[in-house]
């Protein structure tokens, strides 16, 4: 059944105008389907379906439960729930928060990468916030297509923006550009379901050179990795690039260097999230964490993430370890070494802040334990990061790290071919201590070296190391046993070999016969061998010389030397092996065995019975029976005196080699002797300067003190004094008040770093603002009486605030309760307005006698008295 191309459109806040405008450029009659989502009030009616139905000739609906997506239609997520597809399928289930929070874009492009894989197709459009982010990623680590609006051109640019941040885009375009941009892919992508099949020799070194810029550019080899999931990457950039064939991408590889970065970022895919595979971190933290903990050297457990992409991983761990840690009140530190070869999602790992969408996947408990919450995004505390070293590291070719008590190593191996995989087990064989804990993906293996771990859970993929194994030497001979040009390398069969022995032999010979490869190791066995081979008590021997019977050896030694030399076919008549108790004669003859004219590698020995020429008249019998005894002496000498001349060579040669090796090592032991001289000397430096940087510490620790004392110092005072005060800076914006000030102006601890401006106060003063500025503008100092409405009176001064350095940073506003001075004032001049109207009467009272007594006078010298 074919699949329908299905489109995921997430968007949020000026998501209405971006679907107006894809729409206008979308045409109609096209074989894909589109999901739109976007964020909706959940108790109010969606009219997003008929809104976009103005500007497309394609049915729009708003989405049913279980409705089947068919190809030319609109399907528009309903309010108030989350949308999920799955089988063809469209599935509605509630709205539920996470951690306060709808995240449905997320909710939707995940399961659109569950059910479509490569052939997803995520876009992002306007919105705030980060929904979308977590699940463009997955879609992109399965391969798919994912666009992004290009925020220049957004509304509210919160949602591209984050989106981009994760390094994982295909195209950043305006909305006008992604419907011709999508179609143009998927008509590429399923034009003729073109496969690279890497079958012509031009197209095999046409992929090799990629490997090999990459490798210029980037120092990292992809040439053992799973060929399948290189190719597809590989046809997933030709198919965004409109390339047909390999040639024309690696003459864009050569001439546009930011396509191999492209290019190396697709095969590395550095996506993960954290808790990924829950349940396996549920098992750990349940069954193994205590165990793993009390086994730690000196309390300190050593944990190893390789492919560590962006941190989530070993965050995960590390809260997982922390939380057990203190819960159970224990001293042990966490240690753990996450490392990975992509040095931007390292450095990404290192800041530690994630988007907000990580709450669908961080339980509450854990986030609130150990994040800080931040505008944009959550960033891990101090008590986590510094727990957490992060390296840019080749787990395949860089020193591993040692006596760890767990490696958690998910999602690597499915990337490697047989033979990288192998290498990288041993790898974190090596690492672990006996009897501690590794972590496998849930696709993962151990295959052949499952011998070197023992199960702990087959479901979550986890094992514990045997104690006392070793499989470094096995790898390494594994690996390094190509090196020896002496013997040429086994060659796999791949039809049965008894088929082909038989097939051989009939052609050719009856007699009894053995396959044997370079080493003379038997792999098959046709006919009786009995007289010829012969097996003896105690360790079974699989070596055809060892078991070759008396008067065998040497002529199978010579014959097998000089075929793997000459590689032709070499045959030994006459030669008597003992047999029984007697001696029988036999051809020996060795051929190289070849299929096809090509050679496997392998050689077949062919026994042939013969007579030897013996039959002579009676009368010279004695004589020429001991005449062929001195015959076959000389021979069985030559052939043992060519043997030892041989071995004599040999020797000669690895010893020549072996004194080459040595020099080697006591050249490679002068470097090393001279590096750890360095080292040394480097651990003194080290610890000269980290004892002065203690010092520097310490001193800066005394100074926090200080600065501490002071500073609680100054806050007493200020309150002790009762005085409304208000700090603002060059830009009138509030940088420290007193509490008092709540009074006069309703500020909070939140307001610091807005402008005074921005505030209204309760004073029956309306120049505050201005004469501020003017403070600010001449320096001079201000003051003024002013009262509030409910008549409390305050004495206002606004001066420059000075710096030690005697710097003008901004001013001062104070204000001091004058209420009960003014109240004192007023009965002050009350008592002296009523003292005065005393006098006034006493004074009035006393002119009045005086005129009574004048009058009085007066009236006495006019009667005479």
């Amino acid at each position: 059944m074919k699949k329908i191309p299905v489109i995921g459109i997430g968007a949020s806040a000026g998501g209405l105008k971006e679907f107006e405008h894809f729409f206008k450029h979308m045409p109609a009659g096209k074989e894909v389907a589109f999901v739109l989502i976007q964020h909706l009030a959940p108790d109010h009616k969606s009219i997003l379906a008929d809104i976009v139905k103005r500007y497309t000739e394609m049915d729009v609906f708003q989405v049913e439960d279980k409705v089947k997506v068919e190809a030319g239609k609109v399907y528009i997520i309903p309010p108030n729930n989350l949308l999920t597809i799955a089988k063809g399928k469209l599935l509605l289930s509630p709205m539920q928060k996470d951690h306060g929070r709808y995240l449905p874009i997320d909710f939707f492009f995940r399961s659109l990468k569950d059910s479509l894989g490569e052939e997803a197709i995520a876009v992002i459009l306007s919105g705030t916030g980060s929904d979308g982010t977590l699940g463009i990623k997955e879609v992109k680590e399965a391969g798919g297509l994912t666009i992004v609006q290009q925020p220049e051109t957004a509304d509210y640019d919160g949602m591209p923006t984050n989106a981009i941040k994760t390094g994982l885009i295909d195209f950043i375009i305006p909305v006008e550009d992604m419907p011709d941009t999508i179609l143009s892919y998927i008509e590429n992508k399923l034009k003729g379901n073109k496969t690279i099949k890497l079958v012509d020799a031009k197209e095999v070194s046409y992929f090799n050179q990629i490997f090999n810029l990459i490798k210029q550019q980037k120092r990292h080899d992809f040439t053992n990795y799973k060929r399948n999931t290189i190719l597809r990457r590989i046809e997933r950039r030709l198919t965004v690039n409109k390339f047909d064939d390999l040639k024309d991408y690696i003459d864009l590889l050569k001439a546009n260097p930011k396509e191999i970065d492209t290019l190396y970022k697709e095969l590395l895919i550095s996506v993960t999230s954290f808790f990924r595979d829950a349940e396996t971190f549920k098992f750990v933290e349940k069954n193994l964490i205590p165990k793993i903990v009390a086994q730690a050297e000196n309390q300190t457990v050593r944990i190893w993430v390789p492919a560590c992409a962006t941190g989530e991983e070993a965050y995960s761990w590390a809260m997982l370890f922390k939380a057990y840690v203190n819960d159970n009140k224990l001293n042990h530190e966490i240690q753990i070494f996450a490392s990975d070869i992509d040095a931007e999602a390292v450095e990404r790992a290192r800041e530690g802040y994630y988007t907000n969408n990580i709450v669908a996947d961080v339980p509450r408990e854990l986030l609130e334990r150990f994040f800080i919450k931040e505008k944009e995004g959550y960033k891990v505390k101090n008590s986590i990061r510094e727990s957490v070293i992060f390296a840019d590291q080749n787990l395949l070719q860089d020193p591993p790290y040692s006596r760890l008590d767990m490696v958690s190593c998910r999602n690597v191996l499915i990337y490697l071919d047989n033979e990288l995989q192998q290498k990288a087990i041993s790898i974190l064989h090596y690492a672990l201590k006996p009897n501690c804990t590794l972590v496998l993906g849930n696709s993962e293996s151990l295959g052949n070296s499952a011998q070197y771990f023992k199960v702990v859970d087959r479901k979550f993929k986890i094992f514990t190391k045997i104690d006392n194994t070793d499989i470094t030497g096995r790898v390494w001979k594994m690996n390094y046993q190509r090196l020896e040009n002496q013997i040429p390398a086994k060659k796999a069969v791949t039809e049965p070999i008894a088929a082909l022995t038989k097939e051989f032999i009939l052609d050719r010979y009856t007699p009894p016969s053995v396959v044997i490869d370079y080493d003379g190791e038997m792999v098959y066995i046709q006919g009786k061998t009995g007289k010829y081979l012969e097996l003896s008590t105690g360790e079974v021997k699989n070596n055809i010389v060892k078991v070759a019977r008396e008067g065998l050896k040497v002529p199978l030694l010579n014959a097998i030397r000089k075929v793997k030399t000459k590689n032709e076919e070499i045959i030994h008549k006459n030669i008597r092996v003992k047999t029984n108790g007697d001696f029988e004669f036999v051809n020996l003859c060795i051929s190289p065995f070849k299929k096809n004219n090509k050679d496997t590698g392998l050689l077949i020995v062919i026994f042939e019975p013969t007579i030897a020429n013996t039959q002579i008249s009676g009368d010279n019998m004695d004589s020429n029976a001991e005449h062929v005894t001195i015959l076959e002496l000389e021979k069985e000498l030559a052939e043992k005196e060519q043997y030892l001349q041989n071995t004599i060579e040999e020797l000669e040669t690895t010893n020549e080699e072996l004194k080459s090796s040595n020099e080697e090592a006591q050249s490679t032991n002068e470097e090393l002797k001279s590096t750890n001289e360095e080292l040394e000397t480097s651990k003194e430096e080290l610890q000269s300067v980290n004892e002065e940087l203690s010092t520097s510490n310490n001193e800066l620790i005394l100074k926090i003190d200080e600065l501490a004392k002071v500073n609680n110092n100054l806050k007493n005072l200020l309150d002790a004094t009762n005085i409304a005060t208000i700090f603002l800076d060059r830009n009138m914006k509030i940088f420290n008040f007193t509490p008092s000030v709540s009074e006069i102006i309703d500020l909070l601890h939140t307001d610091i770093g807005r402008s005074i401006q921005q505030f209204t106060n309760n004073l029956n003063y309306d120049n505050l603002i201005e004469d501020t500025k003017q403070v600010l503008k001449t320096l001079i100092p201000k003051e003024k009486e002013v009262y509030l409405a409910n008549k409390n009176y305050f004495w206002m001064r606004i001066i420059p605030y000075l710096t030690i350095e005697n710097v003008i940073e901004g001013v001062v506003i104070t204000f001091t309760n004058i209420t009960e001075k003014k109240k004192q004032e007023a009965e002050l001049e009350k008592y002296s307005n009523h003292l005065e109207e005393l006098v006034e009467e006493k004074s009035k009272k006393i002119k009045e006698s005086e005129a009574l007594l004048y009058e009085t006078e007066k009236t006495a010298k006019i009667g005479g008295w």
